[in-house]
């Protein structure tokens, strides 16, 4: 009887985990990707300041000129704005980004601790301690991804890259 159960138990967490690591699979990469795309405008936004800065200085340099050439002046202006406007459309793209990967982040979050509950649960039941210990190697696993993705709170000086470094050194000494 205890064996059907343990059976029927992992048969259904291996399908909905199948399932769910097809459904987290995707949500992963979106999150991946989101993240890449944030860094590459934000590279591109931080581009764009050092021209506009160039700009400015170009400008200032011109009004201090004793010929000033005013046509000059206006297209140095006019370029400015394209500039700015290109900044502020880009810097909005930002706000979005950051929101959607916040969002992702916080489903990341619930799947991950779902599935490290379902795991520590098969795990329980288990009498094999091979197979206790590859569950418990993927709760680890779980547990990993979960730090990766956690929220850093400076208020606490809680930081999940340092944890994630340390719980690293830690599956490295095991």
């Amino acid at each position: 009887m205890n064996i059907k159960y343990i059976s029927i138990l992992l048969l259904i967490t291996s399908i909905s985990t199948g399932i769910k690591a097809q459904n987290l699979a995707s949500v992963e990469q979106a999150y991946q990707a989101l993240k890449q795309e944030l860094v590459k405008e934000q590279k591109n936004v931080d581009s764009l300041m050092v021209i506009l800065n160039e700009r400015a200085t170009q400008i200032d340099m011109e009004k201090e000129k004793d010929d000033t050439d005013k046509d000059n002046i206006v297209n140095l202006l006019a370029e400015s704005v394209t500039i700015s406007n290109k900044i502020d459309l880009m810097q909005k793209r930002i706000v979005q980004l950051k929101k959607e990967i916040l969002y992702r982040q916080g489903i990341l979050l619930d799947k991950y601790s779902s599935t490290i509950d379902s795991l520590k649960l098969v795990q329980e039941d288990l009498t094999n301690q091979e197979k206790k210990n590859n569950v418990e190697r993927q709760i680890l696993i779980y547990q990993e991804r979960k730090l990766s993705v956690s929220p850093k709170i400076k208020s606490l000086s809680y930081d999940p890259d340092k944890i994630l470094q340390m719980f690293r050194v830690f599956l490295c000494r095991r």
